[in-house]
């Protein structure tokens, strides 16, 4: 028994013999190896954020690849140190990367769709989308994903390749944005000082523009309403605050000449009151 345990310690230190100065210089190397990567990541960083011609979402885009390509190379380097044959290694890696691939389909195609997106471009960091139904300022863009930042101060995040076969509504691309009111008003009011109203309301406002000029008509009439709808134009960045304005100054305004806004109702009549008035119908 005492031999059994001789022999087997006997190999254990034959192993760790062997073994030991591969496994110190790839855990030197390794080391260092992160140092210097980061050095190499902040100076090329540096570069991208230097470079005013560059659009912010393919620097984002180039860092994340390259972060990825520079420590791809360090478990290369790292590998070849410990003894692993290049040749062995790129098998493993092709092996590897066939199983990988084939476990995240999904990624391959959000990284396919980060390619579109930068090249395309349908957005831009800073712009004001809507995807999906959700709706918010474009955070960041990076090889797999997008984010957006919305009113409430969160962070949205959807994978390229949704976001490259969706429809984006991007509402900053454009100069002008048009404001449309819709208004229910009842049907004895008179439709044109209604219109006097609401176009000296929107042309009275400093964000509204004179080309093209506001405007107000009668859409349709319900049966107990008339549909007006008021439209205007302003910059895009001032599209909600002059939209709010207006929705609170039209009010304000037809309160003053009296015409209320209608307002959907039921009326309900007893059946104490109905022969009461069929009542006074027959008299």
């Amino acid at each position: 028994m005492e031999e059994y345990i001789n022999n087997v310690l006997n190999v254990l230190k034959e192993f760790i013999g062997g073994f030991a100065p591969a496994i110190l210089k790839g855990a030197i190397t390794l080391i260092l190896g992160i140092i210097i990567l980061k050095i190499i990541l902040r100076l090329i960083f540096r570069i991208l954020d230097r470079s005013g011609k560059m659009e912010e979402a393919l620097k984002s885009f180039l860092k994340s690849l390259i972060k990825i390509v520079l420590y791809f190379v360090l478990i290369a380097i790292v590998g070849t140190v410990l003894g692993v044959k290049v040749s062995s290694f790129v098998a493993i890696l092709g092996a590897a990367g066939l199983a990988v691939g084939l476990a995240m389909q999904g990624s391959l195609a959000n990284f396919a769709g980060g390619m579109l997106i930068i090249g395309f471009k349908p957005f831009r960091i800073g712009d004001w989308v809507e995807i999906e139904g959700s709706f918010g300022v474009v955070h960041n863009i990076d090889i797999l994903y997008t984010r957006l930042k919305t009113f409430d101060e969160r962070i949205l995040t959807f994978p390229n390749g949704t976001v490259a076969n969706t429809k984006i509504d991007n509402w900053t691309q454009t100069e002008l944005r048009r404001i449309n009111l819709h208004f229910q008003i009842p049907l004895e009011e008179d439709v044109e000082q209604i219109r006097e109203i609401m176009l000296k309301v929107m042309n009275d406002h400093p964000n509204v523009l004179e080309d093209p000029a506001a405007s107000v008509w009668l859409d349709s009439i319900d049966e107990y309403a008339m549909n007006i709808y008021a439209r205007s134009f302003c910059k895009n960045e001032l599209y909600y605050p002059t939209i709010w304005n207006h929705l609170e100054n039209i009010k304000k305004a037809l309160d003053e000449k009296g015409i209320k806004i209608q307002v959907p109702r039921t009326e309900i009549v007893y059946q104490k009151k109905l022969e009461q008035i069929m009542k006074e119908q027959v008299d």
